[in-house]
């Protein structure tokens, strides 16, 4: 029963994604939810709830410490990581990205920056958001791309960063490349964590970096639906999931 509800949960899902996706490229003044439901949700994601975020945590504590594995006892002298935690929406990527970042052992790090990038990638707002969170300040709306880059040079260089990119969508080689080589002013052995429900994300990072001499992509953390918990969490929300999705499907 609990596989069964599992399985349907994530081919939902999946199905969720595609139309989400899909609904971008066509009708990209649409949305899936509604203003309020997307405010609510942007909100959250840009801000720190903890005792949200303890209660949801309930069952990943193996992921989480094997991320700050990776991120507190990396070899200095070798490459940055970008560790990506891939899984369907609700799984808890969010959720587990914030349990590391706001971990007091990553206080280590000279720069900690958290941006949420949803869909709409744009290099120029998160840029911004990297250096507002660092220096407390937004930079003006007019100014350039490479007026921002200098800005972020002067940030990270020489310093030791944590940076974690929530929600990434975007597979343009060019525009992840571009991000990628505007974050390698800090120190080797800085860390970004990626947050996806693609794992197409992490093979561009993995072919934009592939030479690259200061980053590598380590091994996703990927993660599965907690079966012990599916049909308490979401037994009624798949039929109310099930049932958005035939209404997309035949235009209502």
């Amino acid at each position: 029963m609990r596989i069964t509800m599992s399985n349907k949960m994530r081919n939902i899902r999946l199905k969720l994604d595609k139309i989400a996706k899909d609904q971008k490229k066509l009708f990209p003044s649409l949305a899936l939810t509604t203003p309020t439901t997307q405010d609510s949700t942007k909100k959250w994601r840009e801000t720190f709830i903890g005792d949200r975020d303890e209660i949801e945590m309930i069952g990943r504590e193996r992921e989480k410490k094997d991320i700050l594995t990776k991120v507190l006892q990396k070899n200095r002298e070798q490459e940055s990581s970008i560790i990506p935690i891939v899984g369907l929406g609700g799984m808890g990527k969010t959720t587990l990205a914030k349990a590391v970042y706001t971990d007091k052992e990553t206080n280590m790090f000279d720069v900690k920056a958290w941006v949420h990038v949803s869909m709409d990638f744009e290099l120029n707002k998160i840029v911004s958001s990297i250096i507002s969170q660092v220096e407390g300040s937004t930079p003006a709306n007019d100014v350039d791309l490479q007026y921002l880059k200098s800005q972020l040079d002067r940030i990270l260089c020489g310093k030791f960063y944590l940076i974690v990119l929530d929600d990434l969508w975007e597979e343009g080689m060019s525009k992840l490349e571009n991000l990628m080589n505007m974050l390698q002013s800090g120190k080797k052995g800085s860390n970004i964590i990626v947050t996806t429900r693609h794992e197409e994300v992490v093979s561009k990072l993995s072919a934009t970096t592939k030479h690259s001499s200061y980053f590598q992509v380590v091994d996703p953390i990927k993660l599965e639906a907690m079966q012990w918990s599916t049909s308490s969490r979401y037994g009624s929300w798949l039929c109310d999931a099930e049932a958005l999705y035939k209404r997309r499907m035949v235009g209502n």
